[in-house]
């Protein structure tokens, strides 16, 4: 087993675990979740009418579209909540 390890690492075909560890891709941020999906809502206007229809009948409801409004300030008031901290985790 050892001659087989070194004879592998010789050749080269042994990575380090820094190595393996520097590939794989960092994971995304919210902000970067957020942009995601905004840019994928801007253009696909379909995406954003089937997450608007929960009830999956082609049409949005008044009550669908009440719902929908609630997640969307829920989420920019927390991201601008998020902001102000950070603002102020900066001032001296």
């Amino acid at each position: 087993m050892k001659a087989f390890f070194m004879t592998m690492a010789a050749a080269g075909l042994v990575l380090p675990a820094a190595a393996i560890a520097q590939e794989r891709p960092a994971k995304p941020s919210q902000d970067e979740r957020h942009g995601a999906e905004m840019r994928r809502a801007m253009q696909d206007p379909d995406y954003v009418f089937d997450r608007m229809d929960t009830n999956r009948d082609g049409m949005i409801s008044k009550a669908e579209f009440r719902a929908a409004h609630a997640k969307v300030r829920q989420r920019m008031s927390e991201r601008r909540d998020a902001r102000m901290d950070r603002r102020k985790a900066r001032q001296p």
